[in-house]
């Protein structure tokens, strides 16, 4: 029995060892290598551009806007060029495409591919919410990442790279709100699907499901609006049956998970840059204090469990106001 039980220890211990062995391996050469961003306006895209930047890659970083993109070619003028780019815009990103081409040296490919561009979207009930508002955040959280990385593939099979797609772990426990939920399940679905399909290309996909941080995505003002319009646009019988209070509850549960959420984004950015440089990057990046000990752990639980520490969770945070 002991000698069993020394086995299985010993076993462990050695898997554990050899894992984190081989992902402190890296791939060198990062000056002959180039990695593709989107969403660097702000944020983790923002950051990323620069650590990669700054670690001597070649750096293509995708910003909506023309604001966006002079900022970082000013604060990186060697090795980063910076391009307008909407994901939820097809020809913008067939656009892109070719730009990357015309950027490459003759017969290079791409590196990694880092679909990092993302919306929180409206973050009302779902019965508040318009199918616009679903095909809003489904556009440009799932649509664009699949479109990104499949105009991309041919670039990465020449250097047998890799994709990395920023999801949440609401993809992994979808506690709300819908939209945004909706639309990162679907990309964990997306970037499982192609790992598998990938993996004899040489191409590698991981995903990192961040918790709460606070970015721009998260900015209370906008959030709160669009709780405000959706509610006054609701019918009488769903204001009745959310109640009055529905509004000042919203507000105050937004307010005290934006306290509680982490402003050390680099926690993101150190993911990232270990799925763009380790040899072996892991599949998933579980990134952020509530996503290790909060929701993986309620991921784990039977559903009526889970449901019942949500509830109570939500409950608690907005008496705590009252």
């Amino acid at each position: 029995m002991w000698l069993m039980i020394a086995a299985i220890v010993t076993g462990i211990v050695g898997y554990l060892f050899i894992n984190r062995f081989l992902r402190s391996l890296d791939v060198g050469d990062y000056g002959n290598k180039y990695v593709f961003i989107t969403g660097c306006d702000t944020g983790f895209g923002h950051r990323l551009s620069i650590r990669l930047n700054k670690m001597g890659f070649h750096v293509i970083s995708g910003c909506l806007t023309q604001k966006g993109a002079d900022t970082l070619t000013q604060l990186c003028p060697d090795r980063l060029s910076a391009l307008l780019l909407n994901v939820a815009d097809s020809d913008s990103i067939q656009k892109a495409y070719k730009h990357v081409q015309d950027l490459l040296p003759a017969g290079k490919g791409l590196w990694a591919v880092v679909n990092n561009a993302g919306i929180s979207g409206n973050t009302s009930r779902i019965e508040m919410c318009t199918k616009q508002d679903f095909v809003d955040a489904i556009d440009i959280n799932l649509f664009g990442p699949i479109e990104v990385s499949r105009t991309f593939l041919p670039l990465l099979r020449q250097t047998r790279g890799r994709v990395v797609c920023i999801t949440s772990i609401l993809g992994r426990y979808p506690s709300g709100p819908a939209p945004y939920c909706t639309s990162k399940c679907g990309l964990e679905a997306f970037c499982d699907v192609l790992r598998r399909e990938v993996y004899l290309q040489g191409i590698k996909v991981s995903i990192l499901e961040p918790g709460v941080f606070r970015t721009n995505i998260m900015d209370f003002e906008s959030l709160k609006s669009k709780c405000e319009s959706s509610f006054d646009q609701a019918s009488d019988e769903v204001k009745t049956a959310y109640g009055p209070d529905y509004v000042k509850n919203y507000v105050t549960l937004v307010s005290e998970t934006m306290k509680g959420a982490s402003t050390d984004i680099d926690q993101v950015v150190d993911a990232y840059v270990h799925a763009i440089t380790s040899k072996f990057p892991r599949t998933r990046y579980v990134v952020g204090n509530d996503a290790k000990f909060i929701y993986i752990p309620l991921s784990l639980v039977p559903d009526w469990c889970g449901d019942w520490i949500v509830r109570s969770l939500i409950n608690y945070t907005i008496s705590k106001k009252r």
